[in-house]
């Protein structure tokens, strides 16, 4: 009787990411899916001359690497547009104060 009642507990509770111990909330999935991810790619890569940017669908990220002639690589990664573009202003803000790069 007693197996048959958590069975039916289990039920009742929503289905979200989570362990023994903690809340039971649904979670809401906010990861991109990969044609939306490259989508997303080819916006920002109209947007930000100079940088390359893909979508990686297996670590469901945005890459965009620097084309400048620079010493060392610059590639910046994040997983939403939105951090991508702040971490790619950034970057290009501290090339511009070192002096590798022009201002605009």
């Amino acid at each position: 009787m007693m197996v048959l009642r958590r069975a039916i507990d289990r039920f009742k509770h929503p289905k979200g990411d989570h362990h023994p111990g903690s809340s039971r909330t649904a979670r809401r999935d906010r990861r991109i899916d990969h044609y939306a991810g490259h989508r997303f790619a080819d916006e920002l890569n109209r947007e930000h001359s100079g940088w390359l940017v893909i979508w990686l669908t297996w670590q469901r990220e945005f890459c965009a690497m620097a084309q400048w002639p620079v010493d060392t690589p610059l590639v910046v990664t994040a997983p939403t547009p939105k951090e991508l573009r702040r971490a790619v202003l950034n970057a290009e803000m501290s090339l511009i104060r070192t002096g590798v790069l022009p201002p605009r």
